[in-house]
């Protein structure tokens, strides 16, 4: 799999890769940010999987006094990297295959772990450059999607998703992997993400109606929704 992202695929699938989506994920995960964030100084913050790096750029930009690194598998990704910050920097290649790996204050994991072929080992991985992560999720598994099972195969083959979550499945891998979920949120993407289709927006007047009743029943039902969740390994 990890030729779809090294062999210019992804990158044809996706030539802005994403970076219209930056914006909306910053502003969404701010809050989770600012909790670990704000009170602290001089912190090490690497985004693992940081694609054209938009979005790390947007955070590096809004807490100047921490230092940010991105690393991504793809070559493409580094025709992204031309943002002007002292306190950001990018690698390309698999920063768990260096000989020396650098230990992070925080690991931004932001729709990554839907990608790798080996969950659980992957956050074995992650576990050695840090104890802390924020995962941003999509919650592609629901009634709605098993139904529709196209929509499964259309984020496989254009994005590379291989494995489908909900809440409640990805807390469990975390707690599989030693990993203590912190703070957890709906990012609500169905309400307001800035791609939405005709039919989205009609399914969305039923979404409004169970989501009053139940958030966690709406995004299993109807799905359209991502997950926030800041973790801490529990694993010495």
């Amino acid at each position: 799999m990890e030729d779809f992202y090294t062999d210019g695929t992804y990158f044809q699938n996706n030539p802005t890769w994403d970076a219209e989506d930056a914006e909306w994920k910053f502003n969404k995960m701010k809050p989770m940010l600012n909790s670990y964030l704000s009170a602290k100084k001089g912190l090490n913050i690497c985004e693992v999987g940081c694609g054209g790096g938009k979005l790390l750029s947007l955070i590096a930009k809004e807490f100047p006094q921490h230092n940010f690194t991105g690393w991504d598998l793809a070559p493409d990704a580094a025709k992204f990297w031309n943002y002007n910050s002292a306190n950001l920097n990018f690698h390309a290649g698999d920063i768990f295959k260096q000989s020396q790996k650098d230990q992070y204050d925080l690991v931004l994991l932001i729709d990554v772990v839907e990608h790798v072929e080996n969950p659980h080992q992957f956050l074995e991985n992650v576990k050695t450059i840090t104890k802390n992560c924020l995962f941003h999720m999509p919650l592609d598994l629901s009634a709605i999607s098993v139904i529709f099972d196209y929509k499964l195969i259309y984020v496989r083959k254009k994005v590379g998703h291989i494995h489908y979550f909900t809440k409640s499945i990805f807390l469990e891998l975390l707690r599989e992997s030693k990993m203590n979920a912190v703070q957890v949120a709906f990012s609500d993407s169905w309400k307001d993400s800035p791609q939405k289709s005709l039919s989205t927006r009609l399914v969305n007047i039923l979404r409004y109606m169970l989501n009053f009743i139940s958030p966690d029943m709406n995004a299993r039902v109807f799905g359209a929704n991502t997950l926030f969740v800041l973790a801490k390994s529990n694993h010495e």
